[in-house]
């Protein structure tokens, strides 16, 4: 088991803290873990921390640049301003998470008689509590789009759809702030 630990100098984007740990693992043959981050300008770190074990083990990145207006519209959300779609975007859901109570309460119903490309973006600015949003279907399931601690922005998630119903289902407890649900057809 690998534990490697990502700290940047400025702000994780989405994220509560300016650090993120991944655990890499196997049993038999290799083992692979991703992660697409959005940073501020400044420097960042890789720690590696692990028993003794043979084997190699590969760290690979690849930055690009974003837009400035794209990046402006990325950070107003992770600041708190979740009400911020990308172009071509509609808004499909939205509630002030504050005194909510709920547990796989569909908030959302799509129903395809065709195979479709779709995009969702999903935005909280909630910091405590729980508060997921799951997009679920027969044949294709995204669970945990966001969190308060792990990921408050799921920008621009594009899936290729099957024919059949898809439900997005919100669980929220003990949550503050606001839930934005876009998408684009």
């Amino acid at each position: 088991m690998k534990n490697i630990r990502f700290v940047s100098e400025s702000e994780i984007l989405g994220l509560s803290g300016k650090r993120i740990n991944h655990m890499v693992g196997r049993i038999t043959g290799n083992a692979c873990m991703a992660s697409t981050l959005t940073l501020d300008k400044g420097g960042y770190s890789i720690y590696l921390t692990s028993e003794k074990a043979s084997g190699k083990l590969v760290i690979g990145h690849q930055e690009t640049e974003k837009e400035p207006s794209e990046f402006e519209r990325l950070y107003k959300i992770h600041n708190g301003e979740a009400n911020n779609p990308p172009e071509g975007y509609v808004e499909i859901y939205s509630t002030d998470l504050a005194g909510k109570s709920c547990k796989d309460e569909v908030i959302y119903t799509l129903t395809l008689d065709a195979a479709k490309n779709i995009g969702l973006s999903v935005y909280t600015s909630s910091r405590q509590g729980t508060v997921s949003v799951d997009f679920i279907g027969k044949n294709s399931s995204y669970y945990g789009m966001v969190h308060p601690e792990l990921n408050r922005i799921c920008d621009q998630m594009e899936v290729s759809l099957s024919p059949g119903e898809y439900q997005l289902k919100l669980t929220c407890e003990n949550a503050d702030g606001q839930l934005y649900v876009f998408m684009k057809q």
